[in-house]
């Protein structure tokens, strides 16, 4: 098994019942600085978008700044995956899509069309489930004209700085993001 960033694996040895489905890993981020600012300088507003295929609600929350009247730009955060069925089975047969539904694009987003899409940003972990399928997204994207910049968090697992924003590793990750979602924003005209 490769060997984990060692600042992680330092924490995640002080710290062995880590999970990912905590919901103590929120509060601890929210009292942390970067999630203080969150809470006081953005509004957040929770919706839900008819999904296309028009069978259900998915949930969406809209984040403003607090101090600015202006709209520099949209930002849309995609978080891969869902992970809400499927099987052993399922998942070697191609992500569970059924045989008849391979071609349809809102069944796997790395088989839809990709010309024309704005730029992106992408934080990529290391060690994650999802890593392959960011990986290719942003290739993809590459291959349909689109600009891309990315970010590779090397030996670290999804989300690692929600759970130990005080590590150097992680102020780096939260610092990317912010210069990330900076040259999202920034004027491209």
């Amino acid at each position: 098994m490769k060997a984990l960033n060692a600042e992680w694996g330092s924490f995640i040895t002080q710290n062995p019942e880590t999970r990912h489905d905590d919901d103590q890993r929120n509060r601890d981020f929210y009292d942390s600085p970067a999630g203080h600012k969150l809470i006081t300088e953005v509004l957040t507003t929770d919706k839900t978008v008819l999904a296309s295929q028009g069978e259900h609600n998915i949930p969406i929350r809209i984040y403003t700044a607090k101090a600015s009247e202006f709209s520099h730009g949209v930002v849309i955060f995609f978080h891969s995956g869902g992970f809400t069925g499927g099987s052993l089975e399922t998942e070697d047969d191609a992500l569970g899509v059924p045989h008849n539904e391979r071609n349809n694009p809102y069944a796997y987003p790395l088989w839809g069309q990709f010309h024309g899409l704005p730029k992106t940003y992408i934080q990529i972990c290391d060690v994650d489930i999802l890593r392959d399928d960011a990986v290719c997204y942003a290739q993809a994207l590459r291959d349909a004209g689109v600009e891309v910049q990315e970010s590779l968090y090397t030996d670290l697992p999804h989300i690692f700085w929600v759970y130990a924003q005080h590590l150097d590793v992680s102020k780096k990750a939260q610092g990317d993001c912010v210069q990330g979602l900076n040259w999202l924003l920034a004027s491209t005209g």
